[in-house]
């Protein structure tokens, strides 16, 4: 059961979803690259990282929706990257728009150190993004999905 979140990007589409986790009730870490953004969620309880590692590190499942594939490649496999501290049985969903490229390679990593990986990008924009009502498009292991 998923108890623990982080999210990782906290733009137009990433705060409205960050934020309806929290609504949800889990416990939440963020993380942004510019981290003013992370003010208003530590406000309402959650807990935010210094680094995406540190996002990464004692969560059930770390979520990130990036601004493109250079952001995904610094975030992912960069110098305190997700993968430097990310460990097996841990899930972790892209919700980046990128290219087919960039999610097999992240796939292959995450599969390299027992991680689940789903790939899933979204429709809409921020107005659907904050009332919960993006269509998410979610490519990997069913089992996964359902979890």
């Amino acid at each position: 059961m998923i108890k623990t979140i982080s999210y990782l990007g906290l733009g137009t589409m990433g705060s409205g979803m960050a934020s309806n986790l929290l609504k949800a009730g889990y416990q939440l870490t963020v993380w942004n690259r510019s981290a003013d953004k992370c003010k208003p969620f530590a406000r309402k309880g959650a807990r935010v990282a210094d680094t995406p590692a540190d996002a990464a590190r004692d969560v059930d499942l770390v979520i990130y929706m990036l601004s493109n594939d250079q952001a995904v490649e610094e975030v992912v496999f960069g110098a305190n990257g997700i993968l430097s501290e990310i460990k097996e049985g841990q899930i972790a969903i892209d919700m980046s728009t990128v290219l087919p490229a960039t999610s097999l390679r992240e796939q292959e990593a995450y599969a390299k150190r027992g991680v689940d990986f789903l790939d899933a990008p979204v429709f809409g924009s921020k107005k659907e993004s904050a009332e919960a009502k993006l269509w998410i498009l979610a490519a990997g292991n069913k089992a996964i999905f359902e979890k």
